[in-house]
């Protein structure tokens, strides 16, 4: 595996910002990745643009969706064709700072940590800076409950550590868990990082941990899954109750800690 670093990438109607996502990648100062593009049967050119890149380029390359399953059945397919020692994570209307990886993987090398993840900006359709998300130095599982500022774009995480980890979705979750809902709900990336935190509590010999510098954009699109605050909630319940088996009480807890965490992050 050296350390080769595998992005994950799903395509869907991406057309439009996908050039600008892939360019970003080519750009990085540290070049041993892979770029595995999965396009999850799009109607538009995203895929012909995908294709381009990957014929003059081939750390790229193209995965097609049999049909659609939304973004973590497509990110599940990258995974399963990663050969990274490190799996990162693009969508593809993001786009990574040029010393993005560079900076995680020193990060990571010299604190010995398997779990980074960075600030990020938040810009709007036409990429103008909006805010920032600043994050904690580390997190845990604890702390995840109460929310999280972890934005899946930022993420870098050792496959020599972990496994190769896969998303929750339609075809390999519990059935108590309506699929329809799954595939829109937009929290599969926050139930990854619990699984990942719940591994790291039980041991106590690693931590998540972030760096402060904003590494990433994220491209904050009208009508996007993350937009709806009020779904945002009630799946975050659901995540409290039905993935994570906690209890009313302390359901309602980390609840309450979730919409104060909320309110600053989106207010303040």
């Amino acid at each position: 595996m050296s350390n080769l670093v595998s992005i994950v990438t799903p395509i869907y109607n991406a057309e439009l910002y996908l050039k600008e996502t892939i360019e970003s990648v080519i750009n990085q100062t540290f070049t041993n990745w892979e770029l595995l593009l999965v396009d999850d049967c799009s109607s538009d050119n995203g895929v012909t643009v995908a294709k381009m890149f990957a014929e003059r380029d081939s750390r790229i390359k193209v995965l097609l969706m049999p049909r659609n399953g939304g973004a973590a059945a497509a990110r599940n397919m990258a995974i399963k064709n990663a050969s990274g020692k490190y799996i990162a994570f693009l969508d593809s209307d993001d786009t990574w700072s040029k010393t993005k990886l560079a900076i995680q993987l020193d990060f990571m090398q010299k604190e010995n940590v398997s779990f980074c993840f960075s600030s990020y900006n938040v810009v709007n359709e036409n990429g103008e800076f909006l805010k920032q998300i600043k994050v904690r130095n580390t997190i845990n599982y604890r702390g995840l409950l109460n929310g999280c500022s972890i934005g899946c774009l930022t993420v870098v995480y050792d496959v020599e550590r972990f496994g190769k980890l896969y998303f929750l979705d339609s075809e390999n979750t519990d059935t108590s868990v309506a699929p329809a809902i799954l595939k829109r709900w937009g929290k599969e990336d926050y139930v990854l990082w619990l699984t990942i935190a719940r591994m790291l509590h039980s041991t106590s010999d690693d931590v998540m941990a972030g760096v402060s510098l904003p590494l990433a954009n994220y491209r904050k699109r009208t009508g996007g899954i993350s937009s709806n605050k009020l779904n945002a909630a009630k799946y975050q319940w659901l995540v409290y109750r039905q993935i994570e088996k906690l209890n009313p009480l302390t359901s309602l807890y980390h609840f309450l800690c979730y919409f104060v965490h909320g309110l600053k992050k989106h207010f303040f």
